[in-house]
């Protein structure tokens, strides 16, 4: 974005009028702010689920005499 300011203002260009909703250098500034308000806050930990010994995901229940 930086690059780009630059090069309008080395040559003498302007870019074509934005809608309100189109503004890089605002929305990259409150995704960064969003992000360390989210890091900043207090940190909650996972719940540790029982395993079945297996490092395989299982993904689809057991059915039927599978499931004895």
């Amino acid at each position: 974005m930086d690059l780009i300011e630059r090069m309008l203002e080395k040559f003498g260009l302007t870019l074509p009028t934005k809608p309100d909703y189109y503004r890089q250098r605002e929305g990259l500034a409150s995704a960064i702010l969003s992000v360390r308000e989210r890091s900043s806050g207090p940190r909650t930990t996972a719940t540790v689920t029982q395993s079945n010994g297996s490092n395989v995901l299982q993904l689809f229940p057991k059915t039927g005499d599978e499931a004895d």
